[in-house]
């Protein structure tokens, strides 16, 4: 299964890029899907990332604040008296908890969107996915390019490290 993003421009100008879809994207897509059918927005032209303003979406239009819901994501913590995720606060938000979560951090504070790609690409590459296979999945025109999102050499240096130490131990 694959996904065919449609661009008037591209960095390379090929104009569309087709991604291959794993089964845990597949998923998330189709719960999209059904959610935008609940909203009765789900033609053609719609918008799988609809614009949402003060809790009214609209599928014509692209969400225009991904940067922010993004830092939300990444900031939110999970109480640890109730387990209820949400934005960093002195106590907890749920009305019947009130836990105290003043020194509660995220771990995923300081995550980048981007930081994902570099890790699937590296992931592909310890795996021994052929350089040309990823380079089509990423849509590198340039080994150059390819070199700088996998850090599969940086892994196998680890690996190499790692081999030592469990010979040394023994």
């Amino acid at each position: 299964m694959s996904i065919t993003i449609r661009r008037t421009s591209t960095k390379t100008n090929a104009g569309a890029r087709v991604i291959p879809l794993n089964a845990d994207a597949l998923i998330v897509l189709m719960e999209l899907r059904d959610r935008a059918e609940k909203l009765e927005s789900r033609q053609a032209d719609h918008f799988v990332f609809p614009a949402c303003e003060h809790g009214n979406f609209d599928a014509n239009r692209p969400m225009k604040n991904w940067r922010t819901a993004w830092r939300a994501l990444t900031r939110a913590v999970s109480c640890p008296a109730c387990g209820a995720i949400q934005r960093p606060d002195d106590v907890c938000h749920d009305k019947d908890c009130r836990a105290e979560i003043k020194g509660v951090k995220s771990p995923f504070i300081g995550l980048r969107f981007h930081d994902l790609r570099h890790q699937a690409i590296t992931e592909l590459a310890e795996q021994g996915v052929p350089e040309q296979t990823l380079m089509g999945i990423a849509g590198h025109v340039s080994r150059r390019m390819l070199d700088h999102y996998s850090h599969a050499r940086l892994a196998a240096k680890r690996t190499a490290l790692d081999g030592l130490t469990s010979q040394s131990a023994s």
